[in-house]
């Protein structure tokens, strides 16, 4: 019986001892498996690392290449964009208007003087004069002590200037908002000019209204006394209602600030025609004929009579428009 029993334990323990070397067995098989695999996706893991590093160097080298090469072109293109303006506007005197205070004028300023014109003015507009949310404060008190207000000032504004830059010299008007701050200019006025440029920055609320009659009043004054008017804006800016210039034949540039831009600005003050931008509403990004075999810097009276009757007729237009919506 106690031979049976001795028996019975040692199976037993050679059973479970077995079964404790099977577990432990399987338990470092699985741990040697799970090691291997680690190894296997670390490796994979570090290769993929490894090519996404070479890549982005090889990357961050085309960058520089096209960087450095960018920079060479923009020098070329400059470079080849001077040479063909240059003296092409030779003894044309220019006046620069600029509405808003946010515009670098130097740009234009240094263009101008590189196709040979001579800027005979660059007054700049405080924008907020021309916002209908403006309220006087104590420049306007300023000047209304003078017998000047507000409206007075949008409607004696457009006359006022013209004189300035035909006259060559401040008017009281434009006198007193200079030394108001309300226009200011970096240079002195001149003398009178051949054509004038009318350049848009980015606008204060609520003053589309007030400057779209500002500028048809300079454009129609500065006709009366045959001074071209071009209007430019950057392509940040919307204030220009070019289908209505354009059915007046009045010049119009879109992206000023861009080098086609500017291109299209300098072959329009030598004699081209139209209005140039992107956009399928313009007669395209550039003139065909950028400088024409002759240079209109004195545009016949055949010009100057067309425009003044396309004004006109756009003002019989809104007049009868406006008859009819008060009907």
């Amino acid at each position: 019986m106690i031979n049976t029993k001795y028996y019975i334990i040692l199976l037993i323990s050679v059973f479970l001892t077995l079964g404790i070397g099977i577990i432990v067995g399987i338990s470092l098989q699985s741990k040697d498996v799970l090691e291997k695999q680690h190894n296997i996706i670390a490796h994979h893991l570090e290769n993929e690392f490894n090519g996404i590093r070479i890549e982005n160097r090889k990357l961050r080298e085309a960058l520089t290449l096209l960087e450095d090469s960018e920079i060479k072109n923009k020098t070329l293109y400059e470079s080849m964009f001077n040479s063909t303006i240059k003296n092409k506007l030779q003894g044309l005197k220019v006046a620069l208007i600029e509405i808003g205070d946010d515009q670098d004028s130097s740009g234009l300023i240094d263009l101008l003087k590189i196709s040979g014109a001579s800027i005979e003015s660059n007054i700049t507009f405080n924008p907020k004069l021309f916002s209908e949310d403006y309220e006087p404060d104590d420049s306007i008190n300023v000047l209304s002590q003078e017998g000047w207000n507000k409206d007075i000032i949008w409607d004696n504004l457009p006359t006022n200037l013209i004189e300035s830059l035909a006259e060559g010299e401040y008017t009281v008007l434009t006198k007193e908002l200079n030394a108001l701050d309300l226009i200011y200019s970096p240079i002195d006025l001149k003398d009178s000019c051949d054509s004038i440029i009318i350049s848009y920055g980015n606008p204060w609320d609520n003053t589309k209204k007030m400057l779209s009659k500002f500028n048809d009043n300079l454009v129609k004054l500065s006709l009366e006394r045959n001074i071209p008017v071009i209007l430019a804006e950057n392509q940040d800016t919307n204030l220009i209602d070019f289908e209505q210039y354009k059915q007046l034949g009045i010049p119009t540039v879109h992206h000023i600030d861009a080098l086609h831009g500017k291109l299209a600005l300098i072959s329009l003050l030598y004699g081209s025609e139209g209005n140039y931008g992107y956009a399928e509403k313009y007669d395209g990004v550039l003139p065909e004929e950028l400088f024409p075999s002759k240079p209109v810097y004195d545009p016949d009276e055949e010009y100057y009579e067309k425009a003044e009757e396309n004004m006109e007729q756009n003002e019989q237009d809104s007049a009868v428009q406006g008859a009819e919506s008060y009907k």
